[in-house]
């Protein structure tokens, strides 16, 4: 019996099958980006939640989440102002919302684009 080790990564948008002992150097192309809270990335949205119940997994979705609730994925609080940050980890891949404080305390070297105008 053979074991092949190898790693699959996304790699500066290629998809790269590599030995464990290639090395390479992973590019941060991570940004925050900042949105009003009127963005069409907070509306008509819907959660799913998938759990395990007896052995299957099951899957539920729960009704529209309104507008107005943003929550910041740092410290879970609902973030009330206008301007919402969004840590992009590329363009087009938002990771999570981020509250003007965690912005501040967690992110603060990580470039901004401002798109509120």
């Amino acid at each position: 019996m053979y074991y092949i080790d190898f790693i699959v990564k996304q790699v500066n948008g290629e998809i790269k099958i590599m030995s464990e002992e290639e090395e390479y150097e992973e590019e941060d192309n991570s940004f925050i980006k900042l949105v009003n809270r009127t963005h069409p990335m907070f509306s008509n949205r819907n959660a799913t939640f998938t759990y395990a119940k007896d052995g299957k997994l099951v899957t539920e979705k729960i009704a529209s989440i309104p507008d107005s609730v943003i929550l910041c994925d740092g410290c879970n609080s609902l973030i009330t102002d206008d301007v919402v940050g969004l840590y992009m980890l590329a363009p087009n891949h938002p990771w999570g919302t981020q509250c003007k404080s965690c912005r501040e305390e967690y992110f603060s070297e990580v470039p901004v684009v401002d798109e509120t105008n």
